[in-house]
């Protein structure tokens, strides 16, 4: 099912590539659309510009800046659920149900907030720390935890982090609670730790 959503991606882009070239009057030519060798490049990529400009005797890079013009702005948003969805059938092999499960599965990918879970993952790695520095003052913190009572985390984080919430950047509140800033070391010894536990390895 994933080749197949791959394949109909591929087919898709290259119809998309084929009506550009039709709209700059550009001779259609036999180019591809391929996955690069390194991701960081991207999902797809083709050697169109570099065929086709040949072709037509056009510098390949003012090509492939022209077809990009062209292609600007051709997804509308009432299209966003099928690309969404096809997008992750090709990624996942799961086709969501609903745009429930789909583009709007959160609200941070549909408010266009596409920057923002690397601060969820910085919060995540500061929230280790802070245990890590909790459970140095009050070493059996679990035990009170286990009870319901949160009575010493309650005082340790209200003099700790919440009261120096708007004097200082998070990264110097951390520095003054843990003793260093930014630091996954933390939370990489609280998964491996949890994890180890569940799956025993």
């Amino acid at each position: 099912m994933a080749v197949l959503a791959e394949n109909d991606m591929q087919g898709k882009i290259t119809r998309i590539i084929k009506d550009a070239l039709k709209n700059l009057a550009v001779a259609e030519c036999d180019f591809a659309v391929e996955h690069p060798d390194d991701i960081k490049n991207g999902d797809y990529f083709s050697n169109v510009a570099l065929v086709c400009g040949k072709i037509a005797k056009i510098n390949p890079k003012e090509l492939a800046e022209k077809i990009k013009l062209e292609l600007d702005g051709k997804i509308k948003v009432k299209d966003l659920p099928k690309i969404w969805n096809e997008k992750m059938r090709e990624i996942t092999g799961k086709y969501p149900k609903n745009n429930a499960e789909g583009v709007l599965q959160d609200v941070h990918w549909s408010s266009g907030y596409f920057g923002y879970f690397p601060t969820y993952a910085i919060g995540t790695i500061y929230a280790a720390q802070i245990f890590n520095s909790l459970k140095k003052k009050y070493p059996d913190i679990e035990d009170d935890i286990t009870a319901g009572d949160y009575t010493k985390i309650r005082e340790w984080l209200i003099k700790n982090i919440h009261s120096k919430g708007s004097l200082y950047l998070a990264e110097e509140i951390i520095r003054q609670c843990c003793g260093e800033g930014l630091n996954p070391e933390a939370y990489i010894e609280y998964l491996t730790t949890k994890y180890r536990e569940i799956y025993k390895f």
